[in-house]
């Protein structure tokens, strides 16, 4: 286990890893991840509403993982 954390270690070193806008970021994507679970079950209206917020969802997570994984500190 500890050669794993070492191992993450060394690969994060220099990225810009987690900071508040990554937080809200991450907390963004899952409630309208959720949100969007929810209304879809609301007939077809419903759904696409649904699919554009689970679209939005995924989007949100990928500006996390990309933010995260970052080495452009000077940009972030």
């Amino acid at each position: 286990m500890q050669r794993w954390k070492e191992s993450f270690a060394r690969f994060m070193y220099g990225r810009y890893g987690l900071d508040q806008m990554n937080k809200f970021l991450l907390i963004c994507s899952v409630a309208l991840s959720l949100l969007g679970m929810i209304l879809s079950r609301f007939g077809a209206v419903g759904f696409l509403i649904g699919m554009v917020m689970q679209l939005a969802a995924y989007g949100l997570l990928f500006w996390y993982l990309f933010r995260s994984m970052s080495r452009n500190l000077e940009a972030r």
